[in-house]
């Protein structure tokens, strides 16, 4: 949460910090700024829990049964599941709550505004000049292979660098993607790959014969290769157009989850060297894309506006539509079309 000068002055002195402390941090300039007479701040106070239920507040029905939101700060992960508004104010604000405390993200007037806000740090990043089709349609034990090896390849190189080229064979077993998933699982105080991501999806760690299935079927892709047998253990290699992904999305630092129960979709959206979409549908089916940032705003408009159409159906008991994302643009298509209705694309 971002404090107003005044608003941070209280909160420290709460804290017990003192009033030199705050003048050395903050600089006499802004720790003796005040409000004008005629602004109005009303909308910042967060309401604690026990009022979100009186006459002011309202859950906002149909966005909170459509979207829950992870938003992913420089990897701090904040959740939202419900969204609210100010019926004096007008305002929609998503709130996360916990036994402590409430952070407000945001406040928004409209949905359109909702959605600018989201994607305007996104727009300018160009995708990469190809695309791994591989990536498509993975099982949730196939995709946790890929955080496996993002985790080891951050543990290989641990400082970023744009221009990599790797220097050697990026080898691997199953046993040791396991120990490495769960030695990572106990550093909780640091921004792991897989401590990350299990916030976000809050994913099991598979059983060995799992992930050693998995791996056989990313071999079976050509994401990864046998290699040999040593010690009585399969070694594989990854294969060099995955280590490229690997690298471009290794070192995400900000993004947002936004998650429809109607359609049971989720897309993750991962700022990095450029931006990559994942799209979860039924925690089963997981496909990596990497677009252009200036697609961002058409795809976000047209998943929400997919999102809230079931909700008709879905009371009367319908059967749902399955909803597939094309692999060019990501916008929305339905399953036995042949082309992309947004940009042309051959569907497979």
């Amino acid at each position: 949460m971002e404090y107003l000068p005044h608003e941070f002055v209280q909160f420290a002195q709460k804290k017990g910090v003192s009033e030199n402390a705050i003048l050395n941090l903050l600089g006499a300039e802004f720790s003796n700024s005040t409000l004008a007479d005629d602004e109005d701040i009303s909308w910042r106070k967060i309401p604690d829990i026990d009022s979100l239920d009186d006459e002011n507040w309202r859950l906002l029905e149909n966005f909170s049964k459509v979207y829950q939101l992870k938003k992913i700060a420089r990897r701090r992960v904040f959740s939202s599941n419900n969204l609210y508004y100010n019926q004096t104010l007008d305002k929609v604000s998503l709130f996360e709550f916990n036994k402590y405390n409430a952070i407000r993200f945001e406040t928004f007037k409209t949905k359109k505004e909702f959605v600018d806000n989201l994607t305007e740090k996104y727009v300018p990043y160009k995708s990469f000049a190809y695309k791994l089709p591989q990536l498509n349609n993975l099982s949730k034990d196939e995709w946790f292979i890929i955080v496996s090896l993002l985790e080891l390849f951050i543990e290989k190189n641990p400082i970023p660098n744009s221009t990599y080229t790797p220097d050697e064979l990026f080898v691997f077993t199953p046993d040791s993607l396991l120990q490495l998933i769960k030695n990572s699982s106990q550093r909780k105080e640091e921004y792991t790959w897989w401590g990350h991501w299990q916030k976000l999806s809050e994913h099991k760690i598979p059983t060995i014969e799992e992930i050693e299935t998995a791996i056989l079927v990313l071999v079976n892709k050509a994401l990864a290769g046998y290699l040999e047998q040593s010690e009585k253990e399969d070694v594989y290699f990854v294969g060099k157009e995955l280590v490229g992904i690997m690298n471009a999305l290794a070192w995400w630092d900000r993004g947002f989850v936004i998650e429809s129960e109607p359609i049971a979709t989720k897309l993750y959206l991962f700022q990095a060297d450029s931006l990559f979409v994942l799209v979860n549908e039924n925690n089963k089916n997981y496909s990596l894309f990497n677009i252009d940032g200036e697609q961002l705003p058409n795809l976000l408009s047209n998943f929400m506006n997919v999102a809230d159409k079931p909700n008709t159906a879905i009371d009367q008991k319908e059967p749902r539509k399955k909803i597939n994302f094309c692999s060019n643009c990501g916008s929305s298509v339905i399953p036995g079309t042949k082309f992309c209705s947004n940009c042309g694309n051959k569907l497979n």
